[in-house]
């Protein structure tokens, strides 16, 4: 079985890495997993020092955005850490995809830099060349 997964990336104001992390640990995952929404995993990136991961799991994209409408909506949510999150942030970007079950269960328990998600994924994903004169795509229909 697989769920749809939203990664979002958040690349935080400048030397407040920190602060944000301290605010997601302590207000907005716990407010997240209060409205029932399901946090696989979230933290730093290894790969700069203001750049920040949340990953949450979600039965399809119809329920991804009743979710999020009725939480970001929530006065839980405005009246609570929105301001000070937003206070922290550049920019931020969402990417989602299909992920098989064992793959959400295994980044949840072992958090993201335990696991090597790359092997797996390419198995998901099949690789399609077109006859002469197309060009290369990948065909994720299978997911």
């Amino acid at each position: 079985m697989t769920r749809y997964i939203e990664i979002r990336t958040y690349n935080v104001k400048l030397a407040h890495r920190p602060e944000f992390e301290s605010l997601m640990k302590h207000s907005v995952v716990p407010l997240l997993r209060n409205w029932s929404v399901e946090v696989v995993a979230y933290g730093p990136s290894h790969h700069d020092d203001d750049s920040f991961y949340l990953i949450r799991s979600y039965a399809n994209s119809n329920d991804r955005h009743e979710s999020q409408n009725s939480f970001y909506n929530s006065l839980d949510w405005i009246d609570g850490p929105r301001d000070n999150v937003m206070a922290l942030l550049e920019t931020y970007s969402t990417f989602t995809l299909y992920m098989p079950d064992y793959m959400i269960d295994s980044l949840s328990k072992n958090g993201i830099e335990k696991i090597n998600i790359e092997a797996p994924l390419k198995l998901a994903i099949n690789d399609v060349d077109l006859p002469e004169g197309g060009s290369h795509v990948r065909d994720t229909t299978k997911l």
